[in-house]
């Protein structure tokens, strides 16, 4: 063979050896849509494919409301460089039929720390209900986030950098407008 057939073959098999390291290398399992990211959580933990309800976008942090069967999720994903990535935890909410309704927390921060979107999210078995408030402390005032309920689901988000609140109890109403439940938020959960 000639030199010049002898490079050719060996930059061929450096660019492969490249190709093969990034395709298996653990920093660069992104996906290219944040959907593909949430997906993968998803089959991680053997949940789903669920129906997505919601979708909240806060540009390079994306959450997904869905439901599984008898479970529910809010689940995030972040834009890193050029790809989506879902956030370390996943942690899906079972229904429990005897309740009127359940609540879990979630929180998905951004690669450069300037984002944190908090949320509680649940699910709604009792059909009176038609509208949630979240009652929060946010520098020693009360503040209320109103949730309109999708499907039995609903979530309550925001910016803990930008508004570190304190969330305090949730309030359920029926559709007169009458307080109908009213429960203190475990902080310990």
């Amino acid at each position: 063979m000639t030199r010049w057939r002898k490079e050719i073959i060996h930059w061929i098999f450096v660019v492969l050896l490249i190709m093969v390291t990034l395709v298996i290398s653990p920093f660069f399992n992104g996906k290219n849509s944040s959907e593909e990211a949430f997906r993968v959580a998803e089959a991680a933990l053997y949940f789903g494919p669920s129906e997505i309800i919601e979708e909240i976008d806060y540009g390079t942090i994306k959450i997904y409301l869905a439901r599984y069967k008898n479970w529910v999720t809010a689940h995030g994903t972040r834009r890193e460089l050029l790809q989506w990535y879902p956030e370390d935890t996943f942690s899906p909410l079972e229904i429990d039929e005897n309740k009127a309704f359940s609540y879990s927390f979630g929180k998905t921060e951004s690669l450069r720390k300037d984002q944190e979107i908090k949320r509680v999210f649940g699910y709604i078995r009792d059909p009176s209900i038609v509208k949630l408030q979240l009652v929060l402390m946010y520098e020693d005032e009360i503040q209320h986030l109103a949730a309109e309920v999708k499907e039995g689901l609903f979530i309550f988000h925001w910016d803990q950098k930008l508004s570190p609140y304190i969330p305090l109890k949730l309030l359920a109403f029926d559709y007169k407008g009458t307080l109908i439940y009213e429960e203190e938020i475990d902080q310990s959960r």
